[in-house]
């Protein structure tokens, strides 16, 4: 049965052959998003097994609603919070994006390079973060954020792929609206729209 959805990108389906987007236009990352649902409604509607070519253009719908990650951060939970300073920023020399020392824990965000941060938490400011967007204390040592112009999209291609929900898009303190999954192989992500983005 096929899904009742409004789509609003004209596509060109070859039975058999897969989906393609017509050249020149590139969807954006909401038309992305409805041609996966479409591809879906095709390749499994009915008892006729989905061909090998529709499975393989789900994969590539799927990849192509991430070239929007604007930002990769790592962010790591460190014990002794200084001395991992020290050696990230003094002795590598890595600059200072934002750093923050508040009631609630300690941070700082220092560039790797073009769209890439690396982000240092004491344990304090990890619970803190965890509280907030998960409501409980859920992540290990590394965790990755990732950085888009629409959270409720890319946390439902990741959803799609196979990761855990572990919250929906919401409003942080700070401004930014984040959501968070946790991947099959356990790795937490928070997906993250910058408030700047979504005030645009």
């Amino acid at each position: 049965m096929l899904v009742n959805r409004t789509y609003t990108h004209e596509i060109t389906v070859h039975h058999g052959d897969g989906i393609f987007f017509p050249a020149p236009h590139r969807p954006t990352l909401k038309r992305q998003v409805d041609h996966l649902a479409l591809a879906l409604d095709l390749c499994y509607s009915g008892s006729k097994k989905p061909t090998r070519a529709c499975v393989e253009n789900e994969r590539k719908i799927s990849m192509s609603s991430l070239d929007s990650i604007r930002e990769v951060r790592i962010a790591l939970t460190v014990e002794r919070f200084d001395e991992a300073v020290q050696f990230y920023r003094d002795r590598l020399g890595l600059a200072v994006v934002d750093q923050w020392q508040r009631a609630e824990g300690s941070g700082v965000i220092l560039a790797l390079g073009p769209h890439t941060t690396l982000e240092l938490f004491d344990a304090p400011q990890a619970a803190f973060v965890d509280q907030v967007e998960v409501g409980r204390r859920v992540s290990g040592p590394v965790r990755l954020a990732l950085s888009v112009p629409d959270a409720e999209a890319v946390a439902g291609v990741f959803q799609g792929a196979g990761a855990q929900l572990l919250s929906n898009p919401k409003r942080m303190p700070w401004g930014d609206y984040n959501a968070r999954v946790e991947t099959p192989d356990g790795m937490q992500v928070t997906i993250y729209q910058a408030a700047s983005v979504e005030d645009e």
